[in-house]
């Protein structure tokens, strides 16, 4: 039912009981007349209300709907909020603003409009509890998670019976935006003035300074609190009349713009200013001052007058240039001037010239010609090759330079023209060189590659192919050479690489293991240079590189070879002091003997004479790795020698492995080794096919006659090229792996279980092949076997020295002792008493000194003399071979005794060898020594 009709029908229904419940209790008469014009009266009466109810309610309709589209289609975003600040109702704007429908707002409170983090800030505030009005500031959040600043206006309101809150909030965003804009626009203003290169600078109407600028500080050398508030101290006193007049005009609402002026500085110097100025005002229109701007024309001025002598110069080099140099007209194209050397090189004379176009001199195409004129229009200079006709009808190469000038107020085109015949023959010339130069990176005996950004590969020559064994086709970019070549370094090679690109000029990059087509791998040293941009703007790089594989490997075998050249002469020096240490043992144990007696002593003595033989055999092992053992080398038929040590090397294999000979030398010349060497080569090495190989192993002795060339020798294999006997030894064991290999000839070094090996075997084996003249080549792989290849020079090849065997078997036991005044040298105190209390025991009178020096200044004293000299070969400052011979130049014929642990070719190598002299090797007994002693005697 209408909310219209339901007021009507209820005054209708009331006003008819009302008229039929009093006309019945006042029985009024007559009571159906009476009643019936009631019941009339109200029916007109309740038609009445509901027209004017109707009427009212459609007004208050229309209201309401107004009421609703302003709600709704606002522009501000309008909330209802209950007691709890919780949304009952929000506008169309607010769910556009938001991101919310309407049924979603209801679940949210005012409190999930502000953004996270953000406080809402009052900004006024009025009225009581029940009306209470505020104004705030906040951040709001949309659903989108964007924020936005707004302004809350919040009041009291009543909906119906029901207390309710209004929030209306506006964006002001831009308002925001806006401010930020002005402040940033101030600032900018600010910093404006401050850092202008104008002096900037105010003045009031009586001419006092109101602002003064850092520019006007910088260019007068006034700063702003000498001058504000104070009459402007530039004007000098001659101006002062021109100033005011200047001013006055300027108040008068007239503006100065770029007046040329005189200042003074504070130093007193003038400069020369331009001035512009304005009247300043207020907002009501009334005189604020005055604003002015001078700018420091000073260089102005003075680049004013170098200009005009600029032009005077330009005439003169113009007419007077040697180059050809023509001024056209930039529509027409006619050609406006143009200077002798023009004149002398076309054939036409400057009037001729003016009568034509440059269409008359270039047979371009005009459409072509105006395109490229436009391109140099604008501003950009161009430069260009062309062929001009001359007067005489040939035709020329010239270069031209050109670009927009003015002249009389117009655009013209200023070109100067170079005649480049020799150039182009040059270019000519160059370009048959850059073919040769081609042909010969083609032909480079180094590997060479261009590669492009991106990683194009653009070339490579035949040497890059030859050694790696890849083509262009194979490897189209950078990052498939990269990844085909050096596996497991794939990232960090293409970064190296790709920063070539970087390069300002030729870097070395350094050598690199390249895998070849084959598997094999080789040692690249690369250099790189950059080649500039290609026509597609990328940057190029030539990479060339050196194949130092062979250097390498030799660098390499140099390197471990010097390693063990200083490991042997080490254990030289080694041998050397413990055979003195030994002597001293020895001599004092035969020493002590002698008074033993048939003392319990005695046994323990000879037991320390047997240890100190078996050290001194210690000791000839490491003088053998130091190749100064001595040797006692003769003429060897070498397969007899190793058929008759047959025997024991199968005992030393045991009768589980099989040893194959096979003799390859039976008719060859002889070699010239120490049997007893070559017997210790051969069981070192069996020995060690033995403990390498199983009991079923195999194990191969074979010679081989060959010829070695300078060519077939690797670095560090010092021999001299000749005939060589090949000896070689191979089992079929465990191998070795590379790093085993390495070390294979250091002393002390073994693979051996602790207890069994010395680490001497394979060294002392090395030591006796390097000084009998030879050498040796190993390859092993484990689990595949080992092969020695000692080289053996045969006679007439190898080095052999004088010996100087020891003199002891040569003395008979029954001729009787003889006994003598003895020089005994020796730069070991221990040793020197040592032997000088054995001769002393064997009846001789002895001199004892440390040093050749000491020997030559006693033996240099008036009635000195001697009957033998025993000395040490190694002797601080002079030696004893040199010693011995200044001393037989006093003493002819001079008995010499020399004693080392190095052996006899320690002294027949000297320089100054003594010739006759005997040789004591250390360690030596009291009989060694009594028996060289009576051998040198005697042979005087």
């Amino acid at each position: 039912m209408s909310s219209f009709v339901r007021p009507a029908l209820i005054y209708l229904a009331l006003g008819c009981a009302w008229i039929v419940g009093t006309d019945v209790l006042v029985g009024a008469e007559p009571f159906l007349s009476q009643t019936l014009k009631g019941l009339f009266f109200v029916a007109v009466s309740a038609l009445v209300i509901l027209l004017l109810v109707r009427r009212e309610g459609r007004e208050i309709e229309k209201d309401r709907e107004w009421y609703r589209s302003l709600f709704e289609f606002g522009v501000d975003t309008v909330f209802v909020l209950d007691e709890n600040d919780r949304i009952v109702e929000a506008n169309r704007t607010a769910c556009r603003k938001y991101g919310y429908l309407p049924r979603e707002f209801r679940s949210l409170t005012r409190a999930d409009l502000i953004a996270p983090g953000e406080a809402s800030t009052t900004l006024e505030a009025s009225g009581t509890a029940g009306e209470r009005v505020e104004r705030r500031q906040a951040r709001h959040v949309r659903t989108d998670g964007t924020t936005f600043p707004v302004i809350e206006n919040e009041r009291s309101i009543r909906v119906g019976r029901t207390e309710r809150r209004l929030l209306v909030v506006r964006d002001i965003t831009q308002l925001v935006r806006a401010e930020e804009s002005l402040r940033a626009s101030e600032a900018f203003l600010r910093a404006l003035v401050s850092c202008s290169p104008l002096a900037l600078f105010g003045v009031d109407a009586d001419g006092k300074v109101t602002a003064w600028n850092e520019s006007a500080e910088r260019i007068f050398g006034w700063t702003e609190d000498e001058v504000l508030g104070r009459p402007l101290p530039i004007v000098p006193p001659e101006s002062q009349a021109q100033y005011a007049e200047s001013r006055r005009r300027v108040m008068n609402g007239e503006r100065l713009v770029g007046m040329r002026l005189v200042r003074r500085r504070k130093d007193g110097s003038e400069v020369d200013v331009s001035l512009s100025a304005a009247r300043l005002t207020d907002e009501a229109g009334s005189l604020d001052g005055i604003v002015a701007i001078m700018e420091d024309i000073t260089e102005r001025r003075r680049h004013e007058i170098a200009l005009a002598e600029s032009e005077e110069r330009y005439r003169s080099i113009f007419e007077n240039n040697s180059a050809m140099i023509m001024v056209a007209d930039l529509d027409d194209l006619t050609i406006l001037d143009a200077n002798p050397a023009a004149e002398k090189f076309y054939g036409w004379s400057r009037d001729e010239l003016r009568r034509m176009k440059i269409t008359d001199l270039d047979p371009t195409p005009v459409e072509d010609l105006r395109r490229q004129i436009a391109e140099v229009a604008p501003g950009r200079t161009g430069t260009g090759e062309f062929r001009h006709r001359l007067a005489d009808g040939r035709m020329a190469d010239v270069e031209i330079f050109a670009g927009p000038a003015r002249m009389g107020g117009r655009p013209v085109l200023f070109a100067i023209v170079h005649d480049i015949a020799r150039r182009m023959r040059a270019r000519a010339a160059a370009r048959e060189a850059e073919d040769r130069f081609r042909l010969v990176v083609k032909a480079s005996p180094f590997p060479i590659v261009v590669h492009a950004e991106g990683g194009e590969i653009l070339f490579v020559n035949d040497a890059w192919t030859r050694i790696s064994g890849y083509g262009k086709e194979d490897l189209p970019t950078v990052d498939s050479w990269v990844r085909r070549v050096y596996p497991g370094r794939e990232d960090e090679v293409l970064d190296h690489i790709l920063g070539q690109y970087d390069l300002e000029g030729p870097a070395a990059e350094g050598e690199y293991r390249v895998r070849c087509h084959d598997g094999s791998l080789r040692t690249w040293d690369f250099m790189s240079t950059p080649l500039g941009k290609l026509s597609d703007g990328r940057r190029a790089v030539l990479s060339m590189a050196m194949d130092v594989t062979e250097r390498r490997t030799a660098e390499e075998h140099i390197a471990k070879t010097q390693n063990l050249e200083s490991i042997a002469r080490l254990a030289g020096f080694i041998a050397h002091d413990f055979n003195n240490l030994l002597t001293m043992i020895l001599g004092r144990a035969d020493l002590a003997s002698a008074h033993a007696g048939g003392s319990p002593i005695a046994k323990h003595l000879d037991e320390i004479r047997d240890a100190t033989g078996r050290a001194a055999a210690l000791t000839k092992q490491l003088l053998t790795i130091a190749r100064q053992q001595p040797l006692h080398p003769v003429p060897l038929a070498i397969d007899r020698q190793v058929e008759v040590l047959l025997p024991t090397l199968r005992s030393i294999l045991g009768d589980e492995r099989t040893l194959r000979w096979e003799p390859g030398a039976p008719d060859v010349d002889d070699v010239i080794m120490d049997p007893v060497q070559l017997d210790r080569i051969l069981v070192n090495l069996c020995t060690n096919a033995r403990d390498a190989t199983t009991p079923l192993g195999n194990v191969w002795i074979s010679t081989l006659p060959v010829s070695v060339e300078e060519d077939d020798l690797m670095p560090g294999e010092a021999v001299v090229p000749g005939p060589f006997i090949l000896l070689t030894v191979r089992d079929d064991g465990s191998g070795m792996d590379e790093s085993t290999l390495a070390r294979i000839w250091e002393p002390f070094f073994t693979t051996k279980p602790s207890g069994k090996g010395t680490g001497l075997g394979l060294p002392s084996v090395f030591g006796i092949i390097t000084q009998a003249g030879g050498y040796i080549r190993v390859d092993s792989s484990p689990g595949i076997g080992t092969r020695f290849q000692l080289y053996i020079p045969r006679s007439g090849s190898a080095p052999c020295g004088e010996d100087l065997a020891p003199a002891a078997a040569q003395v008979s036991a029954d001729e009787p002792p003889e006994f003598a005044s003895i020089l005994l040298v020796d730069d070991e105190p221990v040793l020197l008493d040592m032997a000088a209390e054995l001769l002393e025991d064997l009846g001789h009178h002895v001199t004892p000194v440390l040093s050749a020096e000491s020997a030559l200044e006693v033996m240099g004293r008036p009635g000195a003399r001697c009957n033998l000299v025993i000395t040490d070969v190694i002797l601080p400052g002079m030696d004893g071979p040199t010693m011995a011979e200044r001393l037989r130049e006093r003493f002819p014929g001079l008995p010499v005794v020399f004693t080392s642990g190095y052996g006899p070719d320690i002294v027949t190598k000297h320089p100054t060898a003594v010739a006759g002299a005997c040789f004591l090797e250390k360690p030596f007994s009291v009989a060694d020594l009594a028996a060289v002693v009576a051998k040198s005697l005697h042979s005087r």
